[in-house]
């Protein structure tokens, strides 16, 4: 899987965050052969998600950014205080 996400980053050249967000999704899935399983939030797949929230002054978010800038914010300045909950398998996992 790293050769494969290697090979489309020196490609591509310069990627997007939400790019990176692909490949760190769906774009996984399918190099494993798994994009039938997880990768992304359809019915009957594996539920594994962070839920985010701005919980501090790190991250700022106004209402008219739109969902890319939002999305680079956060994984940009973003920290492990964003992190409100975490799911694994469709079960809520505990924060320490």
């Amino acid at each position: 899987m790293i050769g494969s996400v290697r090979k489309i980053i020196y490609d591509k050249g310069d990627l997007t965050i939400p790019e990176v967000l692909y490949l760190c999704t769906m774009g996984g899935a399918k190099c494993l052969n798994l994009d039938n399983k997880i990768g992304s939030f359809e019915i009957g797949k594996d539920f594994d998600a962070l839920i985010l929230e701005k919980s501090n002054d790190t991250v700022e978010i106004y209402e008219w950014d739109t969902w890319d800038e939002i999305l680079t914010k956060l994984v940009l300045e973003g920290s492990i205080q964003n992190i409100k909950k975490v799911y694994v398998n469709g079960e809520e996992a505990k924060l320490d």
